[in-house]
């Protein structure tokens, strides 16, 4: 008991001391801290939407040039040569042109040597993707048209060339 009768003038004398020096400068900053935190918030926000608003930007684009590209490899009027350009730089867009590459040709709108080609520039960093589509490809053999043999055949020669049977073996049991 002795001790609390002795913290007591203690307190009081705490309470009678003069303010500090610094509390208006605590009672600005304390006013404007939730504004300077809102606006910090708001600033870094807006760059990442602004960066989100960019990539997806550059994904229509890049789609829209894909596009052009696939309307260029379907024209019956180009001979098998002057298909290789827009073949190269089709296979440019990696794993996203395997799937129309191998539209094109099934539906005989691209010759199978441009494809084979297409394909094995892709597969240079790409080769577990490639080889997955085609053997998903020839899989499905008897859901494509009888007129898609040649294709098809094309199509395993490719697998085989890139070994992907041996690759699938290797890669894809871990």
């Amino acid at each position: 008991m002795q001790h609390v009768s002795r913290l007591k003038p203690l307190a009081r004398a705490k309470t009678t001391d003069k303010p500090s020096r610094l509390a208006p400068f605590w009672q600005v900053i304390s006013s404007l801290l939730p504004s300077i935190v809102l606006a910090a918030f708001g600033f870094f926000l807006t760059g990442r939407v602004e960066q989100a608003l960019k990539e997806r930007q550059v994904t229509v684009e890049s789609v829209k040039a894909m596009t052009a590209l696939l309307e260029t490899l379907s024209n019956p009027e180009l001979k098998e040569g002057k298909l290789k350009g827009p073949m190269t730089q089709l296979s440019m867009f990696g794993v996203d042109a395997i799937g129309p590459i191998i539209a094109l040709t099934l539906s005989a709108k691209l010759p199978v040597a441009v494809a084979k080609e297409g394909l094995t520039l892709i597969a240079i960093r790409n080769m577990l993707e490639v080889c997955a589509a085609l053997e998903n490809t020839v899989a499905l053999r008897d859901q494509f048209p009888s007129s898609a043999d040649f294709k098809m055949t094309g199509m395993e020669e490719l697998s085989a060339r890139l070994d992907c049977r041996q690759r699938r073996g290797r890669w894809w049991k871990f």
